[in-house]
Order: structure tokens, then sequence, then C-alpha cells
């Protein structure tokens, strides 16, 4: 088990096989503007990579301070090779990789539900719950949206990242990668919208697009106020010629569904910002959630590439 650093060629060759239903586009812009050697860690048989994984860095909010946050992605097996514990190793690697390069905590998305129980077994807890709302079409008065630019203008990334940091316990996006999830938005037909505000300065983004069943789904919408938050979801509908829409929202303490999990990995770090108010034991599950307070679902994760 190794660090990459060798042709990412193989890694992609890898992922055809191991995500056959992931399309060329999505690959093409994973590959071209996500993936890193660097952050590539591997497993090697007779020099053929059989598993690999992605550690890419984020930051978090935590209660007034940034943590180094890592997002472990990308995880996949031959299929040929699968059954042989060679992820288990390689995860283990990659804790022990991810606190030499000083990160406070490690993050990641289960694809399938029976892999919250594998994970589970190597010292992640669901850590990160979403909720969906229902919305149904009706008269909530005008509001122009257009499709957004690119999230290096700094008047639309600072309106996103002023809202992302408000909130206590968060994954933080930076421009480049909100420009990426805005980009995979696009491949699947669907964009990133804008309203503006009285001062002419984006007030409100939304991730969207039109499903199959004639609803719409808004992975995340971002404002200033709830009314303006209302009438951007009524315009969408109305321009997706849809009278329903899904939208995720951050979790509610009740009704919501695990969606992300998390490994605390410096937990001295984060309990001298945040004292939890009994004792936590480093490695054990209850520790990852009691320090990111899930029973008051105060974790939000969205918008990650995978």
């Amino acid at each position: 088990m190794s660090r990459y650093d060798g042709d990412k060629s193989a890694i992609m060759e890898m992922w055809k096989l191991c995500y056959p239903d992931v399309s060329d586009a999505f690959t093409a812009l994973w590959f071209d503007r996500v993936y890193r050697d660097e952050q590539m860690l591997v497993a090697k048989v007779d020099g053929r990579v059989v598993s690999a994984l992605q550690i890419v860095p984020y930051g978090m909010s935590y209660f007034g301070e940034c943590l180094p946050a890592a997002y472990v992605c990308g995880v996949c097996t031959r299929p040929d090779e699968r059954g042989k514990g060679r992820m288990t190793r390689l995860m283990r690697r990659a804790t022990a990789v991810m606190r030499e390069r000083g990160f406070a905590l490690a993050t990641l998305i289960p694809g399938e539900e029976w892999l919250f129980g594998y994970y589970r077994r190597l010292g992640y807890a669901v850590a990160f719950d979403c909720s969906v709302e229902m919305h149904r079409l009706h008269d909530a008065g005008d509001c122009r949206i257009v499709t957004a630019g690119s999230f290096t203008d700094d008047g639309l990334f600072l309106c996103y990242d002023r809202i992302q940091r408000a909130r206590p316990c968060a994954i933080l996006h930076g421009a480049d990668d909100l420009e990426n999830v805005r980009l995979d938005c696009r491949t699947d037909g669907g964009d990133c919208w804008v309203t503006d505000g009285a001062d002419g300065q984006p007030a409100g983004i939304a991730f969207a697009g039109a499903t199959d069943d004639g609803t719409i789904f808004i992975k995340e919408i971002v404002c200033d106020d709830d009314s303006l938050r209302d009438a951007m979801i009524q315009a969408l509908m109305r321009h997706y010629r849809a009278t329903a829409a899904r939208v995720r929202v951050p979790p509610a303490t009740t009704g919501s569904a695990p969606f992300g999990m998390a490994c605390v990995l410096d937990v001295g770090r984060m309990c001298d910002i945040r004292p939890p108010a009994g004792a936590v034991t480093p490695g054990d599950a209850s520790c990852t959630q009691i320090l990111l307070q899930y029973d008051r679902r105060l974790g939000y994760m969205n918008l990650m590439l995978d």
C-alpha cells in the first residue's frame, strides 16, 4: 500500500470497472478538476493497482473555528480482487495518513446502505443527516432567477460562503469546489441558479435540475431569508415546468436520514474548541457523535462530489 505517483489512467481504468453507471461527463470532470496524484492511496498486486481511494482536503466550521477535514472518496477495488481485505487495509492506512497530515477529522458518504455497517467497523460513525422538503407549485410572487456564472466571481462565492459559515458545524466549500459542483449539475441537465437582492448583489443560490418523474430536485439552496427562498423554489419549478420540488435541507432533529459519516482524528483539538458535556473516549464511535453533537443534528454535509 502506498501513496500514488503513477499514471492516473490506471485509476480511470479501475473506475470504469467499479462504477459502470457513472457518466463519462462526470468521470471527465472528476479527473480533470478533482483528481490529484498526491491525494491518492493505492494497493498494488504485481505492480497493478487493485484498490484506491482519494483523500480530498476540506475545511469544517466548528463553533467559530475552521478545522482541516478530509473527505475520503473514490473508494474502489477491482471486482476480481474483492473479498480479500484489501480495502479494509487501505482504509486503515488512510486513517494513519490523515493523522500524519494534520486533519482533525475524516468524513465520507457511503454509496450504499450496507456500507454504513462496513465503515462503522472501521471507526466511522453517522455524523451528518439530511432532510428533504416537498414543495408544490403555487403563486409565490415574482422572483427573477438567472443561471450563475463562475464561482471565481467574488460576489457569487462570497454570498455562498457567508451563509455556509453561519452554520455551527458544517463542511465548507471553496470557490473551486463550488465551481465543480456547478459544472456537475450541468452535466446532469441542471444548473446553478442565482437571484439578486435589493442591492443588486447575489442573495440566493440554488443547485437544481429536473428529474424523470416531472419534479425537480434542489440539492442545495441558500438564501438570505425564508421568503426569498420560497419564491426562488417557485421560480425554479416554473422554469422547469414542474408541479413539485424535492429540496435537500439541513437536518431536522426528527425525520432526518443518515447521510454522511465521520471519524474524529484529533480529539484534543476539538475538545479545546468546544469542551463536551461529558467524557469522551478517542476511537469510540460515540466520541465522534458527541463532539459533532449528532443528537442535535448540528453537523451539515452537502454538495460533495463522489
